[in-house]
């Protein structure tokens, strides 16, 4: 819950994180399941936002702070969070890729690294790109009105 507020690890509020949460309006609740994981400290978060719609990650604390996502709407993703990370949710069609990498150059925005991941041929896919500088809210947005792009997820540092 501290993640999802925000919060750094070494932050005294963190174990006030359920009252901040409630206090931002956050609802949440906590399953444990009985499937056996790869590794011992994995969470999986189904959210649901204000507008309905849903998002599922899996993700595994490493430790001191430090996180991996691994999942991403079942889609196998490795996310490290250490970078300003830009995430497209689209269907799988020639272009769609150059032409967002083609708007982030213009706007002088560098990829460190880049991942795509379909689901099958034409089908869903999403592409990952981490980023040296967050990308502005006007770029972000020009990126979601690309054909075929759903959805176009940022993500800060931690």
């Amino acid at each position: 819950i501290a993640g999802l507020l925000g919060l750094s690890a070494d932050d005294v509020r963190l174990r006030h994180s359920f009252d901040l949460a409630h206090q931002a309006g956050l609802a949440f609740s906590f399953t444990r399941s009985d499937e056996v994981p790869d590794h011992p400290n994995t969470a999986k978060i189904e959210m649901v936002g204000k507008t309905g719609k849903k998002a599922e990650v899996v993700g595994v604390s490493l430790g001191g702070g430090r996180i991996s996502i691994r999942e991403i709407n079942g889609f196998i993703a490795e996310i490290s969070g250490e970078e300003h990370t830009l995430i497209t949710l689209h269907r799988d069609q020639p272009g769609i890729i150059a032409r967002a990498t083609t708007l982030m150059a213009e706007g002088n925005i560098n990829v460190s690294t880049m991942k795509v991941f379909r689901s099958a041929k034409y089908a869903d896919a999403v592409m990952i790109v981490c980023t040296d500088s967050p990308v502005p809210p006007d770029m972000v947005e020009a990126i979601g009105e690309i054909p075929a792009v759903q959805d176009v997820i940022t993500l800060l540092p931690l």
